[in-house]
């Protein structure tokens, strides 16, 4: 394969581009409040720790003790209140106020944050609320709630941007309301409901603040029987007078090729560095204007008598070492060479493990199935990647380099390379090296979330272990923020020099590995087959699975079967041409089977399978059904397996021409509705004349022309105008509900009045 032909393939897989008697009044914490959510909201995690929030400037010291050191992993939610877990546990799932109003008489009120990613270390900003529920003034949490102006049908959608935080109002009844707030940097700052908004949720957090202080003036603090490590980031604004015990926290990575997983370690504050890194958070510090994503392996957690946390991360921002936190600016303070001695010895010392066993030198690494180990611990967080600050350079005399995939599929999910660089590894060092630093972010249009992800482990003959990770599209960041630039140019450089040593080295036993658990469960998305990053060779392919569900299935719940193709029909299917008159359709469907080819080195190819059998040959095209004796051995194969849809949608509903949508709304006499689940719809019952009439005339003069971000294909209405020419309105899939047009790319808020007559016609607005 040439360079152009790598090229080519690179282009193919890269998307394109708290005592209130310390604070000066309560009154100014709204709007200190407010602005604190808008900056803390722009900060994206991208590995290890969350960055602190909010901290509000006082003294007064107040030592006390925290558990002794631990040495034990991560727990999901270590720190939050059972019953937000719980709710976290179910995704916070609840009905929606009537009219976006909470009924009286409620006794309870917690305060959550988000329900965080359940991966091991790492992940979004870990917002958490106060560990005791409010019990006093809850009439005066319900009643300033109704209080804020409810929008119904509002045209705001915050799907994506920004934080949220949860409420959940108990009832006598045992019933319990749960309620989503989002405050967001471009205004979103409300609660989402179904059939529309609630302004005012960042401010109604303050609000908040205020009952639980009135509360705790007249209770004692809740003891925790934990320590929160990582660290978490209060709701509420905190003084740093209110802060008197803490904790440090170090991640405790997996930096050798035989070492253990990740652990966290934590250990009580001792009070001198208590005393030093409040007096110095409370000083100010200084204002930290480096647009990014920060992650640190270090942390330390101040925390109230009530055990609201704050928390400052140890690292390097901007020109040097310090402590980092949001104020409600990102600030930072750089102590002196002395006062970062201390700090690096505390986390030194806390990293110490007088039990741990010698760690070992460099062995051989898992490569059973399609993805060697390291990838693996990548993949599902085991092994968390390096910073890699722009003034570091990693050390050269690699013993070999592996390239891994993300866990994320959103932009490809790649699997990675089977097999390490071995031969010259220290050209990967060198490429990343000579990457410039990550420029300043203000301005640039360069966003959080790109396109695909991958990571380089680079091994060394002591045992060492460095993770560097990349981002191909956007901000191209290799080694995390602050890091270098030019993830795409470094994938694409690199990639081939596995290719060139794969012309002198031999594969390993690949064994029979599990190859269908990316097949898809629905039809909705892109089916989730395993891929690389080289471009695959159809005529390479050694051997190959089908993967498809059983005969008698009625839906995606069923177990997958794989079945290991003869090596007979593994070389036919390699060495196929297109059957004449065979369909040109190469979709992978879900419900039919779908065929893994593995070359040599257990490179994947995906190619789909028709309705029938009939196998589409991949991105060449055309499509190929075996004949003679073979045509037997494919039989056998598929057997027992379904070769038809679930089911195939009605032409009112099914096709999609846009030469025949172009009806004229003014004109609407009639439509009906098409309905269904996994994108596959059903004709529903016609709409009544003057509703359908109502509705095309509502829409044509109320949506407004919008950036469309999907929409929901197997729930829509098809209107008909008097010369029979038809516009489709589909639901846009989230809440706040929304009907789109996708050849005018208008957008309609769903007023609540029609919501509820197009309920009655059998529409279902809950997200799948």
């Amino acid at each position: 394969m040439n360079g152009h032909e790598l090229s080519d393939a690179f282009q193919r897989i890269l998307p394109e581009q708290p005592s209130a008697g310390g604070w000066a009044g309560r009154a100014r914490r709204r709007s200190q409040h407010r602005r604190r959510m808008v900056g803390a909201a722009a900060v994206a995690v991208v590995v290890a720790f969350a960055i602190p929030m909010g901290l509000h400037l006082g003294a007064g010291p107040q030592v006390m003790t925290t558990p002794a050191p631990t040495a034990t992993p991560q727990p999901e939610r270590e720190g939050m209140p059972t019953p937000c877990q719980e709710a976290a546990d179910k995704n916070f799932e609840g009905t929606d106020p009537v009219d976006g109003k909470l009924p009286e008489g409620a006794t309870k009120l917690w305060l959550c944050g988000e329900a965080y990613p359940r991966l091991p270390y790492g992940g979004q900003l870990a917002f958490i609320g106060p560990q005791e529920a409010l019990t006093v003034g809850v009439d005066e949490a319900v009643s300033a709630f109704n209080d804020l102006t409810w929008q119904e049908g509002a045209a705001i959608d915050c799907a994506s941007s920004g934080e949220v935080y949860h409420l959940l109002v108990e009832y006598p009844d045992q019933k319990t309301q749960t309620l989503e707030g989002n405050f967001a940097p471009d205004g979103c700052q409300h609660f989402r409901m179904s059939s529309g908004i609630v302004e005012g949720a960042d401010g109604y957090v303050a609000t908040l603040q205020d009952l639980w202080e009135a509360q705790r003036e007249s209770t004692d603090p809740v003891q925790l029987d934990v320590t929160m490590c990582p660290g978490y980031t209060s709701l509420f604004s905190m003084d740093p007078a209110d802060l008197g015990h803490g904790h440090g926290c170090v991640l405790q990575r997996k930096t050798t090729a035989g070492g253990a997983g990740a652990t966290m370690r934590s250990d009580d504050l001792p009070a001198d560095l208590l005393t030093l890194v409040r007096d110095k958070v409370s000083s100010g510090g200084e204002p930290l204007s480096r647009f990014g994503a920060f992650s640190s392996d270090e942390q330390i957690v101040l925390l109230s008598p009530h055990n609201d946390p704050v928390t400052l991360s140890w690292g390097t921002w901007g020109r040097a070492a310090g402590l980092m936190w949001n104020n409600p600016e990102r600030r930072v303070w750089y102590p002196d060479a002395a006062q970062a001695q201390r700090l690096d010895d505390y986390f030194a010392q806390l990293r110490r493990n007088p039990d741990a066993e010698p760690e070992p030198t460099l062995g051989p690494e898992d490569t059973g199935g399609l993805t060697p180990k390291v990838c693996a611990d990548i993949r599902d967080g085991t092994l968390a990647p390096d910073q890699l600050p722009a003034g570091d350079r990693l050390p050269v005399g690699a013993e070999r380099v592996w390239l891994c995939g993300d866990l994320n599929a959103r932009f490809g999910g790649q699997l990675g390379l089977r097999e390490p660089l071995v031969v010259d590894p220290d050209r990967v060092v060198d490429a990343i090296n000579q990457l410039e630093p990550m420029p300043a972010r203000e301005g640039d249009g360069c966003t959080e979330v790109g396109g695909v992800t991958y990571h380089l482990a680079i091994d060394y003959p002591d045992g060492r272990r460095r993770v560097i990770s990349a981002e191909t599209v956007n901000c191209r960041w290799v080694g995390g923020w602050g890091g270098r630039v030019g993830g795409d140019a470094l994938l694409e450089a690199i990639a081939p020099m596995w290719t060139e040593q794969r012309a002198t080295h031999l594969s390993s036993d690949l064994g029979e590995p599990r190859l269908c658990d990316g097949y898809p469960r629905s039809d909705t998305g892109e089916p989730r087959y395993p891929h690389t990053f080289l471009p695959v060779d159809r005529a390479e392919a050694t051997s190959g699975a089908l993967c498809g569900l059983p005969s008698d299935s009625t839906d995606f719940d069923g177990d997958v079967v794989q079945r290991w193709l003869p090596p007979a029909l593994v070389t036919a299917i390699a060495e196929a041409t297109p059957t004449p008159g065979a369909p040109e359709d190469m979709r992978l469907t879900a419900g039919l089977p779908s065929i893994v080819l593995l070359n040599a080195f257990g490179d994947p190819l995906v190619l789909a399978v028709g309705e029938g059998g009939v196998v589409y040959l991949g991105e060449e095209g055309g499509a190929w059904m075996p004949s003679g004796p073979l045509a037997d051995e494919w039989q056998e194969a598929l057997s027992g397996l379904r070769t038809t849809p679930f089911y195939v949608a009605p032409p009112e509903c099914g096709g999609y021409d846009p030469a025949t949508l172009t009806g004229d709304l003014s004109r609407v006499v009639g439509g009906l509705t098409c309905l269904g689940q996994f994108a596959v719809p059903a004709k529903g019952p016609d709409l009544e004349p003057a509703f359908a009439t109502e509705l095309a005339r509502r829409f044509a003069a109320e949506s407004t022309k919008a950036t469309l971000n999907g929409w929901n294909t197997a729930n829509f209405l098809v209107l008909t105008d008097a010369d029979g020419k038809s516009t489709r309105l589909y639901w846009n899939g989230r809440n706040p509900a929304h009907l789109v047009d996708e050849m005018s790319e208008r957008s309609w808020p769903i007023p609540g009045d029609v919501q509820r007559e197009l309920e009655r016609y059998g529409f279902d607005f809950t997200p799948e």
